[in-house]
């Protein structure tokens, strides 16, 4: 006898993606725009664009010079530049660490080393 077995069917894969088709997680070492949406006392959570998972932005990685507290640097709904420095796990749980101080909050430029090269400006003192 003939054994036809029919394959199970195939969803079409429409050329749009449709929101629930996020990635998980970013890879390590892009650079992307990031909003801050929960300020920790040890860092701040970001939502990154077009990914599932959050990325924290540990309070050693908000700046340069040490931060006292978060909000000094990062407030909530700020427009923040992050670089994904490291991705633990996979799917929803990972942890996607970033950083705040590797980027210029102003261009989003990748600063290679804060000790490389010409002295930035001294920031201003707090009011």
């Amino acid at each position: 006898g003939r054994r036809s077995r029919s394959p199970p069917p195939r969803r079409p894969r429409s050329p749009q993606v449709p929101d629930e088709y996020l990635l998980d997680v970013p890879e390590a070492g892009s650079t992307m725009r990031a909003r801050v949406v929960s300020v920790k006392p040890f860092g701040a959570f970001v939502h990154l664009p077009g990914y599932r998972s959050q990325g924290l932005v540990h309070i050693s990685q908000l700046a340069a010079r040490r931060v006292e507290s978060v909000e000094e640097v990062a407030k909530l709904e700020d427009e923040v530049w992050v670089s994904v420095l490291s991705v633990e796990g996979e799917g929803r749980a990972a942890r996607v660490s970033c950083s705040m101080r590797r980027v210029d909050q102003q261009t989003g430029e990748e600063i290679e080393d804060e000790r490389a090269g010409g002295g930035g400006g001294g920031g201003g003192g707090g009011g």
